[in-house]
C-alpha cells in the first residue's frame, strides 16, 4: 500500500508538468496571442484576487501562522522580524479586502 502511495507522489509532478505543457501549447499556436489576451482580460482580475485572499486566509487560519513561521524558520534559519509578522497577520488580509471594491467599481 505504501509503495503505491509513494509511486503516486513521485509521478504527480510529472503529470502536472505534462498537463501544463499541453496547456501552454495553445499559446504557441496562431491564435495564441488572442487566447493570451482573453486570459489576461478575464482571468486575471476578480478570480485571481479571490484566490489570493483565500490562500492568505487558509495559511492564517487553517494551517496556522505559528506553524507557518516555524516552517519559515526551518527554511531560512532565522526568525522573522516583528514587521514581517505583523504584515503576515494583518496587512495582507487588509490589502486584499481593500482591493475588492475597486475591481467592482473601476472594473
Amino acid at each position: 500500500m505504501k509503495l503505491a502511495i509513494l509511486k503516486f507522489f513521485f509521478s504527480l509532478p510529472g503529470v502536472v508538468c505534462v498537463v501544463c505543457f499541453a496547456i501552454s501549447l495553445v499559446f504557441s499556436q496562431g491564435a495564441g496571442n488572442y487566447i493570451f489576451t482573453l486570459f489576461d482580460n478575464f482571468a486575471g482580475s476578480v478570480p485571481l484576487l479571490v484566490i489570493a485572499l483565500s490562500e492568505c486566509l487558509a495559511v492564517a487560519y487553517v494551517y496556522g501562522l505559528r506553524r507557518y513561521h516555524i516552517a519559515d524558520y526551518t527554511y531560512v534559519s532565522t526568525t522573522l522580524s516583528i514587521f514581517l509578522k505583523t504584515c503576515t497577520y494583518y496587512f495582507s488580509h487588509f490589502t486584499n479586502l481593500c482591493h475588492v471594491p475597486f475591481f467592482f467599481l473601476c472594473g
